[in-house]
């Protein structure tokens, strides 16, 4: 069997979020629901359940409308990266998507890119759990949380 096969033929298999009434500015749909996956991964357990990275993200670029383009066109490639057989070649030699497996396998793999041989996927694993940190803390929600006047 073909990687490409194996790969188009989990194409249909998606398990994707709902989007439709989050009224988003910047992001795609499959941008939401790739930002999602880090949701699975690094809030698993977060005391909070009333933010939504996605939203998070969206939020950000839409204050930032005007910013630095180079900035936002690196910022807006992260969730794409989940869809990429190629990033999954790079980070652990897997051409499956991340976006493409079930929730169970996805959280498993990304969670085995923290302790991984290469240093490439443990970068990944840091920078992408400092990105999610760097979104909520943006959250009206924390913000009210820790008293700060929003």
């Amino acid at each position: 069997m073909s990687t490409l096969f194996l790969i188009s033929s989990k194409l249909g298999s998606c398990s994707r979020v709902p989007y439709s009434d989050k009224n988003l500015n910047y992001l795609t749909e499959d941008q939401y629901n790739n930002i999602q996956i880090l949701t699975e991964v690094f809030l698993e357990g977060f005391p909070i359940d009333q933010i939504d990275l996605g939203v998070e993200m969206d939020k950000f670029f839409y204050k930032k409308a005007g910013g630095s383009v180079q900035f936002d066109e690196v910022i807006m490639d992260v969730p794409d990266l989940f869809s990429s057989p190629i990033f999954g070649i790079l980070i652990d030699r897997n051409p499956i998507p991340v976006a493409f497996m079930n929730s169970e396998d996805r959280v498993s793999r990304i969670k085995q890119w923290k302790n991984s041989e290469s240093e490439f996927s443990r970068s990944m694993y840091r920078f992408l759990n400092e990105f999610t940190v760097f979104l909520i803390s943006g959250s009206k929600r924390i913000l009210e949380i820790m008293e700060y006047k929003v």
